[in-house]
């Protein structure tokens, strides 16, 4: 007696080519993700670039103010209590 197709002696052919199906799913899932996760690493690091310049300016603008305060206070007029007379530079 002969098998017909799609007999028992075709399942393990089947549930193996179905596990290859899933496999090959599966990695291209992994690649799509890795793809997206470059992507988000990029945008990432071009934030935090951007963050750091803007941290940057900040400081800069903060050291520069408390200098302009430094010379005000250090300015003999401005002891004197005369504060009409300080000039910020």
């Amino acid at each position: 007696m002969r098998d017909r197709p799609g007999d028992a002696n075709d399942r393990p052919f089947q549930a193996h080519a179905a596990a290859r199906a899933r496999q090959e799913a599966g990695q291209r899932q992994i690649e799509a993700l890795e793809r997206q996760l470059g992507e988000l690493r990029t945008q990432f690091s071009t934030e935090l670039g951007r963050t750091r310049d803007q941290v940057s300016i900040a400081q800069e603008r903060a050291s520069a103010t408390e200098r302009r305060a430094l010379r005000e206070i250090d300015q003999p007029e401005c002891r004197a209590g005369a504060r009409g007379n300080c000039a910020l530079s």
